[in-house]
C-alpha cells in the first residue's frame, strides 16, 4: 500500500486549502469549488527507481517554519489508519476535512492497482477519472460496523514518525505522538529523542519487576525498590542509547560500519545492587526501605562483591541474592537506631550479628535468617540458595506476594538460563565481532521477565553529535523493521540531515535504500520514505516531482527547477529560496561595502585598510580580481605593504 495524495482544508488555522502529493505515480487533484478529484496514471512514472522494496521516496522543504514538521507529523496521524469522524462528537484536532488516497498493489498478474479514497468533506466529492481505474470511496463520517471493519482491512500500511530533534512537545499531552496497534500488529510508531528518554525510563522501571505476572497490580517492595533504583533520568537515556548502539555493532551493514569507527568497541558494567543509595550520607530522612537497602549494601553486597569484581555473570548473581536478602528482610522491623553511632563499622560482623539477633528464632524466622547468613557467606554462584529461596516463598504466606511478580519470574529465569549463558564469556572490553552477548542484549532488551536489560550497562565509545544521528537513524529503521507491523511501511523522517556531515549527507539515502533492499532481516517489506530536509545534498537525489515546496508557512509552491542531480549551489537558489544568495550575511554586508566604495577616493586611512582586507579575502575569484583591478584598491594594497 503507498500513499499518493493529501488534501487538507484547515488543519489548526495553519494547514488550509492545500494539496500535497506524496508519490508522483499519479497526477491527482482535488477542485474545492466544484467538490472533483481529478485522477489520472503518469506514464512517466518509473516503478521501482530505488529498488524492490522502495515503493518511493518524498522530500518536503522550505524554510524554518513554512510547516516541514507539522505536515510530517499530519501525516502520521492521518494516515495510521482508518479514522471515523462524527459531526455531532468530539474528534482530534488532526482530523480536519480532508481527503487521503491510496494505491493498493494488485495480487495478481494483470489485474490493475486499486485507488483507496478516504475522505471527510461536507458532501462527498465526484471523480474525474481519465482512464481505467479503479476507485474504492470511504466516506469517514459514514463507515461503521461491517464496513469499518472491511475499511481497516484494506488499509495495509504502518506509519513510522522518526526525529533526532529534542522536542520536549514530543512528550506534552495532545501535542505528542500516540502509537496504534490492532492485534497485536502495530499500525503507527513513533521515535523521538524525548520519547526514547521517557520509554526506556518506564522500561527500565518495569524490568525491575515490580509488576505482578497477572492482574498488572504492582508488589509494592519492589516498587519502592525500583523507584528508587531509577530516579536518574542519566541513567535510562544512556539506556535507549546504547540499546541502538548496539543494534548497530550487530546489524548495520560493513558500509555504514566502516564509516563509524566507534562502532569497533565497548565496554559494559553491571548495575551495583541499592547503588542510588551508595553516596548517602548520614541517616536523616531515610525511609524503612532505604535502612533494610543500606543494611543488605554495607553488610552484605559490600562484604562479597570483592569477590566478584571480574565476572559478570557473577556480579550479577550477587545483585538477584541480594535482592533476596532485602525482600526477606524487609518482612522484620528491625530497630537500626540500635547501631546508628557504629555505622561506620556496620559492616563488621559484630554489628551484622547484632541486627540479625533483633529477629526471633521461630519457626517462620530462623529459615531466613540463615538463608541471609547463607548469602553473605557465599563463594562463587551457589544456585542451590535461589532454590532455597523459592522454597521459602512457596512456604510462607507473607512472601507468597513475591511469588506473584515479574520480578521473581526473573529469579526463576536465572536459575533456569545459568547452565546456557555461563558459556559466553563476558570481557570489561567488548570487540564489535563478539555477537553472542550482543544478541543476548538485544533479545531480552524488552523482556521484563529476564535481569540483563537493568544489569547490563553498555558503555560506548564517546560518539560525536553526528554519530549519534546516524546511529538513531539505521537502529529506527531496523526497529520498526523488525517489529509487526502491517502491510508496507510509510517512514516519515523530520530534519533526516540534523548533524550530518555533508558527507554523510551524500549517501544517507543510499545506505537506507541499499539496507532496506538487500537486507534478509526485513523479509522484503515495502517501505515509502517522506523526508523533511534542509539539505540540498539529499534534494539532489530526488526528482523534482518527488518534492514538495514549502515558500510561505503551509503553502506549496510550483518549481520548475530540476532537482535529480543538479549542482547543490543552484539547489541553494531555486529549490530552499535563497535569493539574497548562498554566502553569510556577513560577508555579504562587507562585500557589498567593498563594491560601494571601490571608487570613493576619499576613504580614511582604516577604510582603506579595511578595503583591502575584505577584497583579499573574497572567495570567489572573478569578484576578487575583478575588484582588485581598482585604482583605489591598488594604491590603498601598496598603502599597505609600506607601512609594515
Amino acid at each position: 500500500m503507498k500513499l499518493l495524495y493529501l488534501w487538507v482544508e484547515n488543519h489548526k488555522e495553519m494547514i488550509k486549502n492545500q494539496s500535497f502529493n506524496i508519490s508522483n505515480s499519479y497526477h491527482i487533484d482535488f477542485d474545492m469549488q466544484f467538490n472533483r478529484l481529478h485522477i489520472s496514471k503518469n506514464k512517466e512514472y518509473i516503478e521501482n527507481f530505488y529498488g524492490n522494496n522502495i515503493l518511493d521516496i518524498t522530500a518536503i522543504v522550505g524554510r524554518n517554519g513554512t510547516g516541514k514538521t507539522t505536515i510530517t507529523r499530519s501525516l502520521y496521524k492521518i494516515c495510521d489508519s482508518v479514522n471515523p469522524v462524527d459531526d455531532d462528537e468530539y474528534y482530534p484536532a488532526y482530523i480536519t476535512k480532508h481527503i487521503v488516497i491510496y494505491e493498493v498493489e494488485s495480487q495478481q498478474e494483470g489485474e490493475p492497482s486499486k485507488l483507496i479514497i478516504h475522505y471527510f468533506l461536507s458532501k462527498d466529492p465526484s471523480v474525474e477519472i481519465t482512464e481505467d481505474i479503479v476507485v474504492d470511496l470511504i466516506n469517514l463520517k459514514d463507515v461503521k460496523g461491517d464496513e469499518f471493519e472491511r475499511a481497516e482491512k484494506q488499509h495495509n500500511m504502518t506509519t513510522v514518525y522518526f526525529t533526532n530533534a529534542f522536542e520536549v512537545n514530543n512528550v506534552l499531552d495532545n501535542q505528542g505522538f500516540s502509537e496504534f496497534s490492532s492485534s497485536g500488529t502495530h499500525k503507527s510508531l513513533a521515535y523521538t529523542p524525548m520519547l526514547s528518554l521517557h520509554r526506556a525510563f518506564i522500561n527500565l522501571r518495569e524490568n525491575y519487576g515490580s509488576k505482578q505476572s497477572e492482574g498488572g497490580l504492582i508488589v509494592s517492595v519492589i516498587e519502592q525498590y525500583a523507584q528508587n533504583m531509577t530516579r536518574d533520568f542519566k541513567l535510562s537515556y544512556a539506556t535507549a542509547q546504547s540499546y541502538n548502539y548496539l543494534i548497530a555493532t550487530r546489524y548495520f551493514p560493513g558500509a555504514i560500519a566502516r564509516i563509524l569507527p566507534v562502532m569497533k568497541d565497548f565496554k559494559i558494567s553491571i548495575t551495583e545492587f541499592g547503588q542510588y543509595i551508595k553516596y548517602k550520607r548520614g541517616f536523616i530522612g531515610l525511609s524503612k526501605m532505604d535502612w533494610h537497602v543500606m543494611f543488605i549494601r554495607n553488610n552484605i553486597y559490600e562484604y562479597i562483591a570483592l569477590n566478584y569484581k571480574k565476572y559478570h555473570w557473577e556480579q550479577m548473581y550477587v545483585n538477584i541474592i541480594c535482592e533476596i536478602a532485602l525482600f526477606v528482610s524487609l518482612t522484620w522491623d528491625i530497630n537500626f537506631e540500635k547501631v546508628e553511632h557504629r555505622y561506620s563499622s556496620l559492616n563488621k560482623n559484630k554489628s551484622f550479628e547484632i541486627l540479625l539477633e533483633q529477629i526471633k528464632d521461630n519457626e517462620e524466622n530462623t529459615p531466613k535468617k540463615e538463608l541471609i547468613r547463607r548469602i553473605r557467606n557465599v563463594q562463587g554462584i551457589d544456585l542451590s540458595i535461589i532454590k532455597e529461596f523459592i522454597e521459602i516463598v512457596d512456604r510462607y504466606e507473607e512472601l507468597n506476594i513475591l511469588a506473584t511478580s515479574t520480578w521473581y519470574k526473573q529469579v526463576q529465569n536465572f536459575l533456569e538460563d545459568y547452565d546456557k549463558i555461563k558459556n559466553i564469556e563476558i570481557e570489561q572490553t567488548i570487540n564489535y565481532g563478539f555477537n553472542p552477548l550482543i544478541e543476548l542484549i538485544i533479545e531480552q532488551y524488552n523482556n521484563k521477565k529476564t535481569i540483563y536489560s537493568r544489569m547490563i550497562n553498555i558503555i560506548p565509545q564517546p560518539m560525536s553529535s553526528g554519530e549519534i544521528a546516524l546511529i538513531n537513524i539505521f537502529a529506527t529503521v531496523y526497529s520498526a523493521m523488525k517489529k509487526r507491523t502491517s502491510g508496507s511501511i510509510l517512514l516519515i523522517i523530520d530534519e533526516i540531515d540534523a548533524f550530518l556531515h555533508p558527507k554523510w549527507q551524500q549517501d544517507i539515502l543510499t545506505h537506507i535504500t541499499r539496507w532496506i533492499n538487500e537486507s534478509e532481516f526485513f523479509y522484503k517489506k515495502k517501505v515509502q520514505l517522506v523526508v523533511a530536509t534542509h539539505s540540498p545534498i539529499i534534494l539532489s537525489d530526488i526528482p523534482r516531482d518527488n518534492i514538495i515546496y514549502l515558500k510561505e508557512p503551509f503553502e506549496v509552491y510550483p518549481s520548475g527547477q530540476l532537482t535529480f542531480g543538479a549542482n547543490i549551489s543552484t539547489l541553494f537558489y531555486d529549490s530552499f529560496f535563497m535569493e539574497k544568495g548562498s554566502i553569510g550575511a556577513i560577508a555579504r554586508r562587507e562585500i557589498q561595502w567593498a563594491i560601494d566604495n571601490i571608487e570613493n577616493t576619499n576613504l580614511n586611512l582604516d577604510n582603506r585598510k579595511r578595503l583591502v582586507y575584505i577584497i583579499n579575502n573574497i572567495g570567489d575569484k572573478f569578484l576578487r580580481e575583478n575588484l582588485k583591478s581598482y585604482p583605489i584598491y591598488i594604491e590603498s594594497a601598496k598603502e599597505s605593504r609600506d607601512d609594515l
